[in-house]
């Protein structure tokens, strides 16, 4: 994949990843400038609940041309970062959700 990624024809292409779990990183990001409104947006109303292990994707992305990464699990979480590493900037966030509750409630 990141031989074809990297290609000639697929340089330009920005791309999006969408997982489940959160990465580690964006608790690292979160405890280091959550209250930063110029780098974050938007709420913690729950713990955080990453991954226990740093599988490397994060810096896997850096290294592509992704410019953003979502994640669920944490349905209270409505936040996004800006992250900005090695002249790169990336969003990392929670995709919104819908509906009341989101835990099986009302």
């Amino acid at each position: 994949f990141e031989s074809q990624a990297r290609s000639e024809d697929l340089r330009d292409v920005r791309g999006l990843m969408f997982v489940h779990i959160p990465l580690p990183e964006i608790l690292l990001y979160w405890n280091a400038y959550g209250e930063d409104p110029h780098l974050v947006v938007g709420e913690r109303d729950e713990s955080v609940a990453c991954s226990s292990a740093n599988t490397g994707l994060f810096a896997a992305a850096l290294g592509l041309n992704v410019s953003g990464i979502f994640h669920g699990h944490n349905h209270n979480n409505d936040f996004l970062a800006r992250v900005e590493s090695n002249s790169r900037t990336i969003h990392v966030g929670y995709g919104r959700k819908s509906g009341y509750g989101g835990y099986g409630g009302g």
